[in-house]
């Protein structure tokens, strides 16, 4: 009698009924993945210090250019590359937009309040570094979630009568 008891008990607190027809229920979620923009953000970082380290001084290294073209387009690519991976496809063309455009825009208007050569040079640097320092922030805060559909967490218990009792337990997907 208590095996019966102990297994409508059960039975009737059991949350994995079925839903009707068609797939089980799904909840959004949001999912986060700023950390894995940083790869190509520090790969192309890395290519543009080190290409423009060789650039300058008195007599620049051949390769210099290479490298610093190389980490300019890690840079403006690599992000959105990430981005439309994982079918996040409007915050790719944003990362693009916002890679291109605001260096361009920031050094542009940078380059437009210095007289002398030398320091409008180095305000066009500043500006240059400035824009791509705020498109990387403004990618990684605010483009690199996604809103995913994830199935919800069920258990139901369970309850095996037998010849010496009954064995009891927790099934579910987590």
């Amino acid at each position: 009698m208590r095996v019966a008891c102990v297994f409508a008990l059960l039975i009737a607190t059991s949350t994995s009924r079925a839903s009707g027809p068609g797939a089980p229920p799904t909840e959004s979620q949001v999912e986060v993945y700023w950390s894995r923009l940083l790869v190509p953000d520090a790969i192309a970082t890395s290519l543009l210090v080190v290409g423009f380290a060789a650039l300058s001084g008195e007599e620049p290294a051949p390769g210099g250019a290479v490298l610093a073209l190389a980490g300019a387009v890690t840079y403006a690519l690599g992000a959105p590359l990430v981005h439309g991976a994982r079918n996040n496809n409007g915050p790719a063309f944003a990362s693009l937009g916002l890679r291109v455009a605001l260096p361009a825009a920031s050094a542009w208007l940078a380059g437009r309040t210095g007289d002398d050569d030398d320091e409008t040079n180095r305000r066009i640097r500043l500006g240059l570094f400035a824009g791509m320092l705020t498109a990387v922030v403004i990618d990684h805060a605010l483009l690199a979630r996604q809103t995913v559909e994830v199935a919800p967490r069920r258990w139901s218990p369970t309850a095996v009568p037998s010849q010496d009792g009954v064995s009891l337990g927790i099934a579910g997907t987590f």
